[in-house]
C-alpha cells in the first residue's frame, strides 16, 4: 500500500476550525515537483545525447527498469460489491418473498450501476429464526430461494455478464436443526458430540456454567434435558456455537468452502468469525454495568488467537482455486481488525471495514480522521475497503437525509479501495415503518431489509405481484425507486452510476494513490492519481460536510501544487448539474452538503 502523504508545507485559515494534515519527507509525485527540475532533467538529457547516443540508450533502459509499473489489480480490488438481501431484491414466483430467479431476472441491472460483483446473505437451507443464518444444511438452497440447479443457472448468467458472485459463509454456529447438532445432543457418547461446546452446570448453582451473554440478549447458554449438559450459543439459542479445537469441524467447514468454490463461485464473506473459539476454562466476562453482552469486555469469547489459524486455513482452502476472494466481518478494535489482513495476505483479502458505519464526527476533520484512522492501520500490503450501511443497521439515507448522504457516498467512491454498497442504497431507500404483526428480525433489523423498490407500481413497487410481500414496502416507493430516478438527471441513482463508471473508466481512481490536501470543521479535501500511469490524469475530491454555509477552497495556495493548471473539468457531483464545467482552482465555491470531484490537467 503506498504511504499516505500531504502535499501541503502549510494549512491556512483559523487554528481552531483547521487541521494541519500530517506532514513526512516523501516527496510529491513527479507531475508536483517544480517546473525548475524538469527544466534540468531536459538539459541533461539533451547534453546526453550530444556526448553519446550509447549514453542515452543506457539511460531509457534504465528508467524503463526504475519506473515503478502499475501491476494488474485482481478483480475485487476494481469492483464496487453490491450486498443483495436475497429475500427483498426480486420475487419471481409471487409468494412475496425474493428468490434466485428474482435476482437473476435484474443481473442487467449490477451492469446498469457498474457492479461487478454481487454478495448474497444466506440462501442455504435454513429454519429461518434468524433470516438463514442458522444454517440446516450447509451445502444446499433453502426452498424459499430455489434449488442447487436455479443457483447454477444465476451463477452461470451472472458470469456471462462479467458479474462475481460471492456468498455468505457462517461458520460459527449453525441451527439447531442441522444434522450435526441433532446427533450431538442425543447423547454424551454421540460422534457428534464434541462438535458443538457443551459443559456441566456450575456446581453450586446448577445453573449456566458462567455468566457469559449472547448477543441477543439473556445467558449463551441453553440446558439440554436429555444429556444434562449446557450447550453454547452466543446467539439465538436456536444457533448452537460450533467447536473449532475439535478438527473434524474444521475439515467439515473447510470442505463446505470446497463444495462452494467448486461450483464456481467466486468467493465468501464470512459471518462473525471472532466468537470462533472460547477459554477453555470458561472464566467469568468482566462486566461493566448491568449483565448484558453490550457490558462485557469479550476477553473470553472473541478474538481468541486461534481464530488466526482458522482464517489462514480457510485462505488456504480458498487458493486452491484461481482468481478467488474471501473477506471477513468483525468489529472491534481498530488493531484487532486489521491484524486479520495476516501476514503478507495468508489470512483475508480484507477484514471489513465498518469506521464509516461506527463514525459519529462528520465535519471535515472527522472525516479525515477516520479515513486515515483505517489507512494507518492496515499493513503496508493492505488493501482498503469503505462501507457505510448494511442489513445490521439503519439505511444510510435515513441516518443522515439524502443530501448528507450523497456527500459523504460521493467522498466513500472516490476514495481508495474497493467499496460495498447494500441494495437500496444508490437510491437513497429509507427505513420502513415495520407494524409489529409483520416483524420477522428478533434484533429489530426489518426496518433496513425491505423490499427493494424498482418502478412506481402500486403493486410493491415492481419487487412481488403478491398481494402481502414478506415485509412492507416504504410509503415513498412511488418517488424513490429505480425507473423513475434513471429519469431524473439530478437524482441519487444518476450520481452513484456516474462515481462508479468514473472509478471504472480512470485508473487514476482504481488504485491506491490517496494524498489528503485540507480538513476543517466544513471542508475535507484530497487528491487521487498514479503518477506512473501513461496518462498523468489526477481527481481533485472537494466536499463541503456542512449544512448551512457555503465554503471557499483555493488549491493554488499551496507552492507544491502549482504545477497543475488553474483550472479543472468537474467531473461528478452531488448536485449533477454542473458535469463537464470548467472550475476555477484558485477560488471554488462549494454549496452546503456538495462534493465535486474535479479532474485536472
Amino acid at each position: 500500500m503506498q504511504d499516505e502523504t500531504t502535499l501541503l508545507d502549510h494549512v491556512s485559515g483559523d487554528e481552531s476550525d483547521a487541521e494541519e494534515l500530517p506532514k513526512d519527507d516523501t516527496p510529491p509525485p513527479p507531475c508536483l515537483r517544480k517546473r525548475g527540475w524538469m527544466t534540468l532533467r531536459y538539459a541533461l538529457v539533451a547534453l546526453a545525447l550530444i556526448l553519446n547516443v550509447l549514453l542515452v540508450v543506457a539511460a531509457v533502459y534504465r528508467i524503463a527498469v526504475d519506473r515503478p509499473c502499475a501491476p494488474e489489480l485482481e478483480w475485487w480490488k476494481k469492483a464496487i460489491i453490491y450486498q443483495v438481501y436475497p429475500r427483498s431484491f426480486q420475487d419471481s414466483n409471487g409468494d412475496g418473498i425474493g428468490d434466485l430467479n428474482g435476482i437473476a431476472s435484474r443481473l442487467d441491472y449490477f451492469r446498469y450501476v457498474n457492479a461487478s460483483v454481487i454478495w448474497l446473505n444466506p440462501i442455504y437451507a435454513s429454519p429461518m429464526k434468524d433470516n438463514g443464518y442458522d444454517v440446516a444444511n450447509y451445502t444446499n438452497v433453502d426452498p424459499i430461494f430455489g434449488n442447487l440447479s436455479q443457483f447454477d443457472s444465476l451463477l452461470a448468467m451472472a458470469h456471462d455478464r462479467d458479474v462475481r458472485v460471492i456468498l455468505d459463509f457462517v461458520p460459527n454456529h449453525s441451527s439447531n436443526l442441522h444434522p450435526w447438532f441433532v446427533e450431538s445432543r442425543r447423547n454424551r457418547t454421540n460422534s457428534k458430540r464434541d462438535w458443538y461446546v457443551w459443559a456441566d452446570p456450575d456446581p453450586l448453582t446448577r445453573g449456566p456454567p458462567n455468566n457469559w451473554q449472547s448477543v441477543f440478549g439473556g445467558s449463551a447458554w441453553t440446558y439440554d434435558v436429555t444429556t444434562g449438559q449446557y450447550y453454547l450459543h452466543q446467539f439465538l439459542r436456536e444457533q448452537p456455537d460450533l467447536n473449532y479445537s475439535n478438527p473434524h469441524v474444521v475439515e467439515a467447514m473447510n470442505d463446505v468452502l470446497r463444495f462452494w468454490l467448486d461450483r464456481g463461485v467466486d468467493g465468501f464473506r464470512v459471518d462473525a468469525f471472532a466468537f470462533l473459539f472460547e477459554d477453555p476454562l470458561l472464566r467469568n466476562e468482566t462486566v461493566h454495568g448491568d449483565l448484558s453482552w453490550a457490558n462485557m469486555t469479550h476477553t473470553y469469547t472473541q478474538n481468541l488467537p486461534g481464530v488466526h489459524d482458522i482464517v489462514r486455513g480457510w485462505r488456504a482452502v480458498v487458493d486452491e482455486y484461481s482468481d478467488r476472494f474471501i473477506m471477513g466481518e468483525v468489529y472491534g478494535d481498530i488493531d484487532v481488525v486489521a491484524s486479520y489482513y495476516g501476514t503478507s495476505g495468508d489470512e483475508f483479502d480484507f477484514p471489513f471495514n465498518f469506521l464509516l458505519i461506527e463514525n459519529q464526527n462528520w465535519t471535515g476533520i472527522g472525516f479525515n480522521g477516520t479515513v486515515r484512522k483505517w489507512m494507518d492501520a492496515m499493513p503496508e500490503d493492505g488493501w482498503p475497503n469503505w462501507v457505510i450501511g448494511n442489513h445490521d443497521n439503519h439505511r444510510v439515507a435515513t441516518r443522515f437525509g439524502v443530501e448528507k448522504m450523497k456527500t459523504i457516498y460521493l467522498v466513500m467512491m472516490m476514495l481508495p479501495g474497493t467499496v460495498t454498497s447494500y441494495y437500496g442504497e444508490e437510491i437513497a431507500m429509507r427505513d420502513v415503518d415495520v407494524p409489529k404483526t409483520q416483524r420477522h428480525d428478533v434484533a429489530g433489523r426489518d426496518a433496513e431489509r425491505t423490499p427493494m423498490q424498482w418502478n412506481g407500481s402500486a403493486l410493491n413497487a415492481g419487487f412481488s405481484l403478491t398481494e402481502s410481500p414478506w415485509l412492507p414496502l416504504a410509503p415513498d416507493y412511488a418517488s424513490v425507486n429505480v425507473a423513475t430516478e434513471k429519469e431524473n438527471s439530478t437524482s441519487m441513482l444518476r450520481m452513484y452510476r456516474q462515481l462508479a463508471e468514473l472509478k471504472a473508466n480512470h485508473s487514476a481512481l482504481r488504485g491506491d494513490s490517496y494524498y489528503p490536501i485540507y480538513a476543517d470543521l466544513d471542508l475535507f479535501v484530497f487528491l487521487r492519481g498514479e503518477y506512473y500511469k501513461e496518462d498523468d490524469r489526477h481527481f481533485l475530491i472537494v466536499s463541503n460536510l456542512c449544512e448551512t454555509k457555503e465554503a471557499t477552497f483555493n488549491l493554488r495556495q499551496f507552492d507544491r501544487l502549482e504545477s497543475f493548471a488553474e483550472t479543472g473539468t468537474i467531473a461528478a457531483s452531488t448536485s449533477m448539474t454542473n458535469i463537464g464545467s470548467s472550475i476555477d482552482l484558485s477560488r471554488m465555491n462549494v454549496l452546503p452538503y456538495e462534493a465535486l470531484v474535479i479532474a485536472l490537467n
